[in-house]
């Protein structure tokens, strides 16, 4: 579809009434052509469930973007230039095999929703914290084992999905977070929760579950619901357990304990 797409985008470039979406979703499309560069109208391009494994540089040109949906390609890499896309509100690049994003990734200042899911992501680049109008990241199941400190700077972020990485705890700065009403941990190497986070007055949901690592006394608060689980890493109790564990190395889970002893 490659020559064909290049004329049709050319047709759109030259049309007199401006083009604002671009809908392509499911086309089997393998690469897209740089003169999607030309379209300096469109707000919104769907480019889902297709072949694509890179973009052309050219597609930063396209500065009036405010959607643009990537999710379930092949992607191996995104260009630099997509920094330039300033006005985007909704980034969907989930599902694809993401190693790493490109330097400078996240000054997106309109940025609300940003979905880096099902990729195969092992760290955050610095600037992921220069999106202040962010209200939900989704970053499940990548290979992150930590988040830096800089994400404290997401002043507006509601729901911060972490769900099947390999985390073992959160940073305490996170405790800045005033609008956070949701973090989901399920399946991680979580240990325990800073407690500052925890007490995030805005919070009303974290999930907890499959960490082998958990603290027991956390799995038991756990097993009886949300609000048992809050009310106990808000207390004193809590507190006092978290200073006296925090520095304790990190026991092997369960299932390395198993293959080590099958050894």
């Amino acid at each position: 579809m490659g020559s064909s797409l290049t004329k049709e985008v050319d047709k759109l470039a030259e049309s007199k009434e401006p083009t604002t979406e671009l809908n392509l979703h499911e086309k089997k499309i393998s690469s897209l052509p740089p003169n999607i560069g030309k379209l300096k109208s469109l707000t919104y391009v769907n480019l889902s469930s297709n072949l694509l494994r890179t973009l052309p540089a050219e597609i930063g040109d396209v500065r009036s973007l405010t959607t643009l949906k990537l999710f379930n390609n092949k992607l191996e890499e995104i260009p630099v230039e997509i920094n330039n896309l300033g006005n985007l509100q909704e980034l969907n690049l989930a599902v694809n095999r993401l190693q790493k994003l490109p330097k400078g990734f996240g000054g997106f200042h309109n940025l609300t929703f940003l979905d880096l899911s099902y990729n195969e992501i092992e760290e955050l680049p610095l600037q992921v914290g220069l999106m202040p109008a962010l209200k939900e990241i989704f970053l499940s199941h990548n290979l992150l084992k930590k988040l830096p400190v800089e994400m404290a700077k997401l002043k507006s972020l509601r729901k911060l999905m972490l769900s099947n990485n390999l985390i073992e705890t959160l940073p305490v700065e996170l405790s800045a977070l005033k609008e956070l009403k949701q973090i989901d941990l399920t399946t991680n190497k979580v240990r325990l929760i800073p407690p500052e986070v925890a007490k995030i007055e805005t919070l009303i949901r974290i999930d907890l579950s499959d960490n082998p690592n958990l603290h027991e006394k956390i799995k038991d608060h756990a097993r009886q619901g949300q609000t048992v689980l809050l009310e106990y890493l808000r207390s004193p109790e809590y507190f006092d357990l978290y200073e006296v564990e925090k520095d304790k190395p990190v026991d092997i889970d369960v299932k390395e304990k198993k293959k080590k002893n099958k050894m």
